[in-house]
């Protein structure tokens, strides 16, 4: 379903979450559309395997990969640098990017068969709560192309996001 440009619901850490392969321009401003989200404010990657980000982090320090490292896999979104290797369409434009390697097994499985990371935002309209229960996706229902079943793992609490650069919390 990735693979062909469709949109998923997940289940993450603390709610569901909507996906989509991240380099397919298409598809993200499907997601982008359907959850009613200015492209400008940039979308969060995920995957359950840290290879998959080697391509940025061969790029930070030894200290700032620790950092990182000591919160992987688990519910924390680091800010980095993405020197130019992310769509912009993913990044909003900015110089940076949001990253997590999760520990979920859904997320793990999703990104070992696609072999990279997907996105993940909140399964919700912008601005309305996050979707905790497959019953709060049928909103969404309409335009998703699939809903992987799967448990949430700690209910309502979203992933903490850090910058990587400054240290400042963005989301606690």
């Amino acid at each position: 379903m990735l693979s062909e440009g469709g949109l998923v619901a997940y289940p993450t850490e603390g709610v569901y979450g909507l996906g989509c392969d991240p380099l397919n321009q298409a598809a993200v401003f499907s997601l982008l559309e359907l959850k009613r989200r200015e492209a400008g404010k940039g979308l969060i990657l995920v995957s359950g395997h840290i290879e998959h980000f080697s391509f940025l982090l061969s790029k930070c320090s030894v200290a700032d990969c620790d950092k990182m490292l000591q919160t992987w896999p688990g519910p924390v979104t680091w800010i980095v640098p993405h020197y130019g290797q992310v769509p912009l369409w993913i990044s909003g434009g900015r110089d940076t990017v949001a990253i997590r390697v999760s520990a979920h097994p859904v997320i793990c499985a999703i990104t070992q068969f696609f072999s990279m990371p997907i996105v993940s935002t909140s399964a919700n309209f912008s601005g309305d709560p996050p979707a905790k229960t497959i019953y709060q996706l049928n909103r969404l229902r309409p335009k998703l192309d699939y809903i992987v079943p799967g448990p949430i793992l700690t209910p309502g609490v979203p992933s903490k996001m850090i910058d990587l650069k400054t240290g400042i919390i963005l989301r606690n």
